[in-house]
């Protein structure tokens, strides 16, 4: 790929001279375009990180591919103005992309069974499974004797699996990337229609 474009570069550059000029220029005016949008990202993403701003993890991760995406195009333009200048940044780029992409790739999740636990069932270490409150019952109970309720908790990797089942994380996602966590009219909205993509959904039958 790299050797046809300079071929069409210094053949424009012999033989039609103007017309390599005025590749360049649109070249040139992309590059503007892109590096101004770059900026607005990294404006933002900055504004985000030494404000604290608080939201949804995916709104960081939304900004990034965008960022991303203008700094490849930028590449491109420099690419079209000088394909001899800089070689080798578009494998720096992609070197750095991928580890960046990597930190945000989702960790692969449990989705397996067990799907409930009774209460006085629980593992020492299954505070991921059923989170602090339940484990803390089955602990006062298993130690301390002491009664507790009967009962179960529905665990983690259930809802995994249900989110899974029912394809539901781009829609839970899109919204999340609207969510403005400072607004009560907003989280209100926003809940509202989880909670209604979750009543929608269908409960795996092997759950």
């Amino acid at each position: 790929m790299h050797i046809t474009n300079l071929f069409k570069h210094w053949t424009y550059q012999l033989f039609s001279p103007t017309k390599a000029l005025k590749g360049k220029y649109e070249a040139f005016k992309s590059l503007l375009t892109h590096d101004q949008q770059v900026h607005v990202l990294m404006a933002e993403l900055e504004e985000i990180y030494y404000n604290q701003v608080r939201m949804d993890f995916k709104v960081i991760e939304d900004k990034y591919n965008d960022l991303s995406r203008y700094v490849f195009a930028m590449l491109k333009d420099f690419e079209k103005m000088c394909p001899t200048c800089y070689p080798d940044l578009k494998d720096y780029f992609k070197r750095f992309d991928s580890y960046v992409k990597f930190i945000f790739a989702s960790k692969e999740s449990n989705t397996s069974a067990p799907f409930i636990i009774t209460l006085n069932k629980i593992p020492l270490d299954g505070q991921a499974l059923v989170g602090s409150k339940a484990l803390n019952l089955s602990i006062i109970e298993k130690d301390l004797q002491l009664p507790i309720p009967g009962g179960f908790v529905i665990t983690t990797n259930a809802f995994r699996y249900f989110i899974e089942f029912n394809d539901l994380r781009k829609s839970i996602d899109e919204r999340l990337t609207k969510l403005d966590i400072n607004s009560t009219a907003s989280l209100n909205i926003i809940s509202h229609e989880l909670m209604d993509i979750m009543m929608k959904a269908q409960i795996p039958p092997d759950m």
